[in-house]
């Protein structure tokens, strides 16, 4: 099993015990300059023992509460009260984003989604034949209703590929105009070919790197696994 040491980056690796006495592997990578934004990356599906078999619903409970428990740890620890919190989450991670920023309106500084979905039933519509028993989901994870309960002043970054073959794009379109809902005043769109690359100055603070306002970012090229911040520019 690869480390973050197999890359060269130091960390710990705390044992969590989460609400419902589950005990949780964790990796917590710290930055070498403290002024920069802890990010609390949401893995897209729950990684649960093969010996635990779950029905829908109770893996959707364990991804809320696992979540929860790792974003309480850090919250705990007192070298990381001091920065902002930024959540990030791909895919079924985005689902358990913005579910989190949800319950959890005044400790998250912002959210970064990309390649989310407004909820799953409404991706199961999307498929030829099987989309008519959509009303069956049991993980609903209805991301576009828990938007409005995300405070205005905490930003939303929405990254979308638009060549994604397993979320449609166009959730990710009703997503964003269900968060220009929430009554943000300015918010950007930007659209780039390829997808763009962008590097942080540490010699900043981090409040300077968090946007005002909500961003949607389009990537023309981008897929659902070939899914890269760094790239030339077409």
């Amino acid at each position: 099993i690869h480390t973050p040491a197999s890359y060269g980056m130091q960390y710990i690796a705390p044992l969590l015990r989460t609400s419902d006495d589950v005990d949780l592997s964790c990796y917590l990578i710290p930055q070498t300059h403290s002024s920069l934004t802890r990010t609390f990356e949401v893995p897209d599906e729950p990684i649960i023992d093969e010996r635990v078999e779950l029905t829908p619903a109770a893996a959707k409970a364990r991804a809320t509460i696992d979540a929860q428990t790792a974003l309480d740890y850090i919250l705990a620890q007192p070298h990381l009260t001091q920065v902002p919190i930024l959540l990030y989450g791909h895919s079924l991670g985005g689902g358990v984003a913005i579910d989190l920023a949800s319950r959890n309106p005044s400790l998250v500084s912002a959210v970064v989604v990309s390649n989310t979905f407004t909820s799953v039933p409404d991706i199961v519509r999307t498929w030829p034949l099987i989309g008519l028993f959509s009303f069956v989901c049991t993980q609903k994870w209805r991301s576009i209703d828990k938007l409005r309960f995300i405070p205005t002043d905490t930003p939303i970054l929405m990254i979308s590929g638009r060549q994604d073959e397993t979320v449609p794009p166009p959730l990710m379109d009703k997503l964003w105009q269900a968060a220009q809902k929430r009554g943000v005043p300015i918010k950007w769109s930007l659209h780039w070919p390829s997808t763009p690359c962008v590097s942080q100055d540490p010699s900043k603070p981090s409040s300077e790197f968090l946007p005002k306002h909500d961003i949607f970012v389009s990537l023309e090229q981008g897929s659902h696994s070939k899914f890269h911040f760094c790239g030339s520019r077409s």
